[in-house]
């Protein structure tokens, strides 16, 4: 019997935090309404830390607590 020897890629991360939500979904969902903030304020430079982390507190609360 041959045993192959080839290496396998390594896993991406996704580990499921609260919610059942992986850490790759949650900063997909917050990409996504940090977008959607920007657009509403008519992606005026200056304010994208704001939008990120107000989209941040968006997704927790409503998928994590």
């Amino acid at each position: 019997m041959v045993m192959s020897h080839q290496k396998q890629a390594p896993r991406r991360k996704t580990t499921s935090i609260k919610g059942g939500v992986s850490e790759t979904q949650r900063e997909r969902m917050i990409r996504e309404a940090a977008y959607y903030l920007a657009e509403h304020r008519g992606f005026v430079n200056g304010e994208e830390l704001s939008d990120w982390l107000a989209a941040e507190e968006q997704i927790d609360t409503e998928y994590l607590h």
